[in-house]
């Protein structure tokens, strides 16, 4: 890890395009908030971006993509962290994710992540989907399953799972959460 000062940065990658519809989200609008840009960064802005911050001597010390939108919708994911990665070795990636689309993961695992926070928030389907319109929960634990197998195969100990669990008024499950773990 990189030595961090009050002149240290990180890079902030929000993602504006998501596969669900979230109650306490602004992509999702069901909660009336509303924002209704879409997109992905493509690799290349991405690319100039970290340039710019190399010409310009930043002492970038960490990445974080995610946010209001799903990162992993992004087929450049990997590519791009692999590039800041290569800038920027000594930094740190966390990718924030709903986990209910996976492709590649090997790729994205090698990729250089260290972080991969996964938003849960609930683990009955009727309560995820709830909050996660759109979500399936059985998808979700598949899939952080499969990553976990694979970061263990590979012996990629550097990368570390957080499940952050929202909790609302109305759920009084963290039992099962807490028995899933």
């Amino acid at each position: 890890m990189p030595q961090v000062d009050r002149d240290s940065l990180v890079l902030y990658v929000d993602v504006s395009h998501c596969n669900l519809r979230c109650a306490m989200c602004p992509r999702g609008g069901l909660s009336g908030l509303r924002n209704t840009g879409r997109g992905l960064m493509s690799f290349e802005l991405f690319q100039r971006i970290i340039d710019k911050s190399i010409e310009e001597k930043a002492k970038i010390v960490g990445l974080i993509v995610g946010n209001w939108g799903e990162p992993l919708l992004n087929v450049d994911l990997p590519k791009m962290i692999g590039y800041f990665k290569s800038k920027y070795p000594q930094s740190r990636v966390m990718v924030t994710s709903n986990l209910n689309h996976l492709e590649n993961p090997e790729e994205l695992l090698e990729s250089g992540l260290n972080t991969f926070r996964i938003s849960i928030s609930g683990m009955t389907q009727n309560i995820y989907s709830r909050n996660h319109r759109g979500g399936n929960i059985e998808r979700v634990l598949a899939n952080l399953l499969t990553l976990v197998e694979i970061r263990n195969r590979k012996n990629l100990k550097v990368i570390r799972f957080d499940l952050h669990f929202l909790e609302y008024l109305y759920e009084h499950h963290l039992k099962e959460f807490h028995h899933y773990l």
